[in-house]
């Protein structure tokens, strides 16, 4: 069988592998490793997020949602920033991603262009160099 690889833009072949990844990868299945790789835990899902969950499908929940996030969780996320943080935001400034990953590419190309430098404090999460690769701006 004949595999056809499209050609695939300079950007997407110029990203670098995730570092993160290749850990996962070698790490998987080996008992005496604690997997603090990717930033979950390694404890089952709390019953009551596993019954939100079940019971959000069941009732139809099954739909593309709204593009800057469910307007009840904006509203929370909001109240929650105004509490801890004074924050002086509207809900307009509230948006809610799939990912954190997804959330720092985002951020980075809503304020830098390509070729602008990004300047973030080390050490750092690996990813956060790769998300400024891949908005093609320098870290």
């Amino acid at each position: 069988m004949t595999i056809i690889r499209p050609d695939i833009s300079a950007r997407a072949a110029a990203a670098p592998r995730s570092g993160i990844g290749e850990i996962v990868t070698y790490a998987r299945g080996r008992d005496n490793l604690m997997p603090l790789w990717i930033g979950e835990g390694d404890l089952a899902t709390p019953d009551f997020i596993t019954r939100a969950a079940s019971d959000a499908l069941l009732a139809g929940e099954t739909f593309y949602t709204w593009t800057q996030g469910i307007p009840e969780l904006r509203q929370a996320i909001l109240r929650y920033y105004q509490r801890h943080y004074t924050a002086d935001l509207s809900v307009d400034n509230i948006y809610v991603t799939g990912s954190g990953m997804q959330s720092i590419v985002l951020a980075i190309q809503t304020v830098a262009s390509a070729g602008d430098e990004v300047i973030y404090l080390s050490p750092a999460w690996p990813n956060a160099a790769h998300a400024a690769s891949v908005s093609e701006a320098k870290a």
